[in-house]
């Protein structure tokens, strides 16, 4: 009698594993059934009206050309025929104020997400590669396309990545601390004593599908980014980091050694550029921030005066056969369009 209560119960728990085995299975991440490439990965540059003469040419000259235009938008304050013409019809007007300030960076970063995300939804449809990441960068970066889709393919999509440069050695500690008032946003209250990790903006950042969903999942009960970037007191790099790590709990993974903002002191082995995601560019107060190797300049190089970023001796390190860079190389100065 024994015997055969046991085989039920072995019987009985079997069928239980089979039950339980497709229920378990979907909320494990599928793996995706190809490499990411750059179809699958759509690029913000956010910008503003008042830097489109003088940051975004050599953008169009260097990185933002080719195949990876068909993936990125600039999204700007303010129309621009000359930039929406030069550009293919890349430029995304956003209904956000053209300030510095808190709403207004964090209404065009929200934007830009969901731009990005509505127009890989659409593409996918279409018959192209359907999205899988979401990267942010600013219009001072130079991005390595073929850096970035290997970062991003150590990573799967299907889960929650938050991918960017820390901006500071340490995590914020205690942001709200002081206030009196706790903070609601929607269900969920901000605890006074909590510390996150979040990426600057200044060097990139990279949302995988599946975060980007949650993040406006979250933000369908709570209002905009604007409002939550009001209510904390945070920055936009900062509300993402808030709530990619601690509502949403997803860490930051740093990428420190291949990320970098304008920032840094930017000194490079020549033989290191291929690897580096994003460079930068950027007035500080002990001078100018550029790309500087320390194997020294060649003197194929283009001189300081006509590449005061060092975007277009990077693009010839990473593109050496381009028509303007063989130019280069032979002491043949190329005809360049530093204008929009």
């Amino acid at each position: 009698m024994v015997g055969a209560s046991r085989a039920v119960w072995l019987h009985l728990l079997a069928l239980y594993v089979l039950c339980l085995k497709p229920r378990l299975a979907t909320n494990l991440s599928v793996a995706e059934s190809e490499p990411t490439t750059l179809e699958h990965v759509y690029i913000g540059v956010k910008t503003t009206g008042k830097y489109h003469d003088s940051r975004l040419p050599i953008l169009l000259q260097t990185w933002f050309t080719g195949a990876v235009r068909e993936q990125a938008f600039f999204f700007s304050d303010r129309e621009d025929e000359k930039l929406q013409t030069r550009s293919g019809k890349r430029l995304y007007v956003t209904n956000c104020g053209a300030t510095h300030g808190q709403a207004d960076l964090c209404c065009k970063t929200e934007a830009m997400l969901k731009e990005l995300a509505r127009y890989g939804t659409q593409m996918g449809l279409e018959g192209r590669a359907p999205w899988r990441w979401v990267c942010t960068f600013d219009d001072d970066n130079y991005v390595n396309a073929a850096a970035l889709v290997e970062m991003l393919q150590k990573y799967d999509s299907n889960t929650s990545v938050y991918l960017g440069r820390p901006s500071t050695g340490q995590a914020v500690h205690n942001w709200f601390e002081a206030r009196t008032q706790p903070i609601k946003l929607g269900s969920y209250t901000v605890p006074k004593a909590s510390s996150f990790w979040f990426a600057t903006g200044g060097a990139g950042v990279c949302f995988s599908r599946a975060l980007v969903d949650r993040v406006f999942a979250f933000l369908e009960e709570t209002g905009p980014l604007s409002d939550i970037c009001v209510s904390t007191g945070l920055p936009d790099d900062m509300v993402l980091g808030f709530l990619s790590e601690l509502v949403l709990t997803t860490n930051l993974s740093h990428q420190s050694e291949i990320m970098h903002s304008h920032l840094e002191s930017l000194y490079f082995h020549r033989d290191a550029i291929p690897k580096q995601v994003t460079l930068s560019y950027g007035m500080m107060a002990a001078g100018l921030h550029r790309v500087q190797f320390s194997n020294g300049d060649q003197p194929s190089d283009f001189s300081v005066d006509d590449d005061v970023s060092r975007f277009k001796t990077v693009h010839c390190i990473l593109h050496p056969h381009l028509d303007w860079c063989v130019l280069q190389r032979k002491g043949l100065k190329p005809v360049m369009n530093d204008e929009l």
